[in-house]
């Protein structure tokens, strides 16, 4: 039995104090400026990781032989909408928490066949923490992803799937993917099926362009204007994610279809239809 976690900050590096408090979690941990790995092939993590990342990390990966896997990010409360994320969350598997001045956003699948050795699954978070920063700047195709691999996480018991249920609201760009969407596709192996299926739409969405920007950005007073120009002087982490969220108050866009959605079932159907397609091309080719 073996399990492994790895810890990512993005918004600072760690503290030498910091660093010294990591080093007395535990012996065997693995740190640098910014990260921190943890592997354990008898016993358990000594500790709390949703803790760990709270205080120190802004991500952090999970996975086990036996078929569990985790992400976890944590944000600056105040940079997320929760309104625009609940409808992705699902008890059990995808929450949305809050605790002091952070959200944190929880992703939990299992996969009943196990994973076997994990040594090949590590050393990955850093692939995976790009998903963040599309989060904070309003890109949820990675959110729609992790609900869709929701729908495969049949080794868990716990997770219960209503078939006439919707899905949440669908992103733009599903078919052409970032880096960090296509890393977590392949790092939770998403049914290649489903993401095909849930691309398979054709509609339109409002989009923030150049022009909207700059015309948000002159109806901004003088004094708003010198306040943001400051913090920029000054460095303020996630400024441009502050000042795109106040500039998006302005233009009101939607950043999700408003294209009627289905339900599980039909994407469920749409998948295996697709699967089997793929499989009868295959052996025509073949």
């Amino acid at each position: 039995m073996s399990e492994h976690h790895e810890f990512l900050a993005i918004d600072r590096p760690l503290t030498t104090a910091e660093k010294n408090t990591l080093g007395e979690v535990s012996s065997i941990v693995k740190l640098t400026d910014t990260s921190a790995n943890f592997t354990y092939s008898y016993g358990d993590f000594p500790g709390n990781p949703i803790y760990l990342l709270t205080q120190y990390f802004d991500v952090m990966y999970y996975i086990s032989n036996w078929g569990a896997q985790r992400l976890a990010f944590r944000f600056p409360k105040d940079l997320i909408d929760s309104t625009e994320i609940e409808p992705y969350c699902i008890e059990n598997t995808i929450s949305l928490t809050f605790t002091g001045d952070w959200a944190i956003l929880d992703w939990q699948f299992s996969s009943k066949d196990g994973f076997g050795g994990i040594e090949e699954r590590q050393n990955i978070v850093e692939e995976l923490g790009g998903l963040r920063q599309e989060i904070l700047q309003r890109d949820y195709r990675g959110l729609y992803l992790a609900w869709l691999r929701m729908l495969t996480s049949s080794g868990d018991s716990a997770v219960k799937v209503n078939l006439d249920q919707l899905e949440p609201p669908v992103p733009e760009g599903l078919s052409k993917l970032s880096p960090a969407q296509i890393a977590f596709s392949s790092v939770f192996e998403l049914s290649q099926g489903l993401m095909i299926a849930a691309a398979n739409l054709q509609h339109q969405q409002n989009i923030i362009v150049d022009r909207d920007l700059k015309q948000a950005i002159e109806q901004l007073s003088r004094t708003e204007c010198n306040e943001w120009l400051f913090q920029l002087v000054q460095a303020k982490s996630n400024l441009s994610i502050n000042l795109q969220k106040r500039l998006s108050q302005s233009i009101g866009t939607c950043q999700s279809s408003t294209h009627p959605r289905r339900t599980i079932q039909q994407l469920l159907t749409m998948a295996s239809q697709l699967k089997e397609q793929l499989g009868e091309f295959r052996r025509e080719i073949g």
